[in-house]
């Protein structure tokens, strides 16, 4: 990689398929709310603020998986030494932009996934530590947000070639942001985990809806490749070309966040497109709820947001807890 003129056609090349893909699931996403379950709920409007910072022109018109396609037209991927004093200056602007954009779009789609838990889960003990978490989600944030955005006095000196005030040490205060940011993956990821094993499901049902909860791991790997890259970004001395690989797994990370905490929301339209294509009706449906003396927690709240996982084999699941609680009967 190193022998080519350029890395831009791979950032491009990368990060113009994610966000691509990123784009598809929420639109399908929103079409199955408003088509099949009729409603947009608080975990939905997340996301669409998730998707807004990810893609619509922000600060200097520029956005964040944009602003990487932006920054091949200015220096990203070449060599700094072939970046015009022009291309260098907007390729720092950018350096300085998205840093600060970046958390609230990773927090906006960790608050939708949160209140998506609100929705499926009934429990007052569980919806408590909901809130607690989505307070520190939010605390993280802003957190991060404002450290990046006021790491140098005068802020201008942020993006200035020749710094005349003082920064902190930014490759610190990215890797430090970056931590927290995969901690509260992993704590969003394990919050629901006791709660869904608890469901009177059989095995392989019970698991098959943890490991569609458990997408988000993905993301949380990326998150730490990601990280990884970072001290290469700030060690290397060449900026522009340097940048390619933290830029391509920051596309990565965003962009397979929002759609891994969408594909539940397509389910629903999926099922919906199952059941007309088989046939089946609706009579054949039981109850959500467990209504037998058994020690499982209710399954969630169907009218609310169970429907994304349950109506995927609606007749065969409800069918099965049907059929479990009348054997402990």
């Amino acid at each position: 990689m190193t022998n080519r003129e350029t890395q831009a056609p791979i950032v491009l090349g990368v990060t113009c398929t994610f966000w691509s893909l990123a784009v598809i699931i929420v639109v399908l996403r929103v079409f199955a709310r408003t088509r099949v379950l009729k409603a947009l709920g608080p975990d939905d409007w997340w996301m669409l603020a998730a998707i807004h910072v990810s893609l619509i022109p922000r600060l200097l018109q520029k956005q964040i998986s944009l602003s990487y396609c932006i920054g091949c037209m200015h220096g990203l991927g070449k060599h700094m030494k072939t970046v015009g004093e022009y291309d260098m200056a907007i390729f720092l602007k950018l350096s300085y932009i998205v840093p600060v954009q970046y958390p609230f779009a990773l927090g906006f789609v960790k608050m939708s996934v949160v209140s998506f838990y609100l929705r499926v889960f009934p429990q007052k003990i569980f919806r408590h530590i909901c809130y607690v978490v989505m307070g520190i989600v939010a605390a993280a944030t802003l957190s991060i947000a404002f450290a990046q955005a006021f790491a140098c006095r005068p802020i201008s000196d942020a993006w200035k070639g020749a710094p005349t005030g003082y920064c902190v040490n930014r490759e610190a205060l990215q890797i430090a942001g970056s931590v927290i940011n995969l901690a509260t993956d992993l704590i969003v990821l394990m919050l629901p985990l006791k709660y869904l094993y608890a469901m009177a499901l059989d095995k392989a049902r019970r698991y098959g809806i943890i490991a569609l909860f458990s997408l988000g791991s993905i993301t949380c790997i990326a998150s730490a490749y990601r990280l990884s890259t970072i001290p290469g970004f700030y060690a290397g001395g060449d900026q522009t070309w340097d940048a390619s690989g933290l830029c391509i797994w920051s596309g990565i990370e965003i962009n397979l966040s929002i759609i891994t905490a969408s594909i539940p929301a397509i389910k629903t339209l999926i099922s919906n497109c199952m059941k007309k294509s088989s046939k089946i009706g609706s009579s054949r449906s039981y109850g959500a709820y467990v209504t037998s003396s058994s020690s499982k927690r209710p399954l969630g709240r169907e009218e609310d947001g169970w429907e994304l996982f349950e109506r995927v084999d609606a007749v065969h699941v409800k069918r099965d807890i049907h059929v479990q609680t009348e054997m402990k009967v």
